[in-house]
């Protein structure tokens, strides 16, 4: 039922240049004050099975008191944890330990990691993100052998056996946060046409400390990410922080056995900035280096990004132009390379 998301905690509203060695070339976040409150948390694990498997959520449910605090989250947040999400944990666990084996692999190794894709393949930080290191795989599951034979001569089975499975089962996961999403928006009838076949993209990223006087550093600036949602697990270090509506950076806490999802920029520009997209940074916690694995729902390259009319109204004019994916990812991350990390989606749609 519906019910189960509310939730469990309180709602409070409260391509990169290479590196240098230094690890001073990222300052510490001093411009807003750290809190330790939990972002809203989510539980799926009472959402009853043939609504798993629908087509969408009945839309009666729009005025349902428990749609509008889903909806409030994501308008005040564009972000929550969420739990009980039915990827097992022992395959969580294989995921991260293939993935830990791959950052130990040589870096000219590494470097084959290629895209034409922005943030597609291959990344070392930059002065901006100076501990930071990330390779992709997307955007089909077919992609997962091809980036096997890259990193391993004769490929590694193992790995894309249990990479399918893994991303596969994520894949299933955002198709039913997409359809809660739609259902709390009142406009689930655009889910076969917007969002059942987008794009996949799966990106591990490692962080690097190199120095005794990094801890408190920013490891990856402030930014919101480009696609529609984004699925993120983070190993035990912590160092994530989401930018709360009260303008305060919200710790999140390492939870095991959970994902943070965040909304991103083309979704927050189909619901007509009804949603908003969830900003977010890393910061250095201590000597450990951190892991953390992300994938992410990208709209088809064809799929126009423009609000339906029914997010339309005097109380909500059209906020952004028509604009497809590929054209605004290339032009964020033009600016990412000259420094420029926040209100993108604004500067080039609005």
């Amino acid at each position: 039922m519906l019910r189960d998301l509310l939730p469990t905690t309180t709602l409070m509203a409260p391509a990169i240049p290479n590196s240098p060695d230094s690890c001073s070339a990222a300052a510490p976040p001093t411009d807003l004050r750290d809190i330790d409150i939990d972002i809203p948390v989510f539980d799926l694990s009472h959402i009853q099975s043939e609504r798993q498997a629908g087509e969408g959520f009945d839309p009666d449910y729009e005025e349902n008191l428990l749609l509008s605090e889903f909806r409030r989250c994501c308008e005040d947040w564009g972000c929550f944890r969420l739990t009980n999400h039915g990827i097992p944990d022992a395959l969580i666990g294989r995921v991260e330990t293939l993935c830990r084996n791959v950052f130990k692999l040589p870096t000219e190794t590494k470097e084959k990691n290629v895209s034409t894709v922005p943030y597609g393949g291959y990344i070392q930080g930059g002065s901006a993100a100076p501990f930071y290191e990330s390779l992709g795989i997307g955007p089909h599951f077919e992609a997962i052998h091809e980036f096997s034979d890259l990193m391993w001569p004769h490929g590694n089975e193992n790995f894309c056996q249990v990479m399918r499975e893994y991303l596969e089962k994520k894949k299933e996961l955002c198709d039913r946060i997409h359809k809660i999403i739609l259902a709390s928006l009142g406009v689930s009838n655009y889910y076969a046409s917007h969002f059942e076949h987008c794009k996949l993209w799966f990106r591990m990223n490692e962080y690097q400390v190199s120095c005794d006087e990094s801890s408190g550093l920013i490891s990856l600036p402030a930014h919101t990410d480009g696609g529609s949602i984004a699925i993120l697990h983070e190993d035990e270090v912590g160092g994530l922080q989401v930018l709360s509506k009260a303008g305060n950076w919200v710790n999140v806490k390492p939870t095991p056995n959970s994902f943070i999802v965040f909304l991103g920029d083309t979704l927050q520009a189909w619901s007509n900035k009804r949603f908003h997209s969830g900003k977010h940074r890393v910061i250095v916690k201590g000597r450990q280096s951190r892991l953390s694995l992300a994938f992410f729902t990208l709209f088809l390259d064809e799929t126009a990004i423009d609000a339906p009319p029914e997010l339309v109204d005097n109380e909500h004019p059209r906020h952004y132009r028509a604009f497809h994916y590929p054209e605004y990812i290339a032009s964020k991350a033009a600016n990412t390379i000259t420094g420029e990390w926040e209100n993108m989606l604004d500067a080039y749609a609005a």
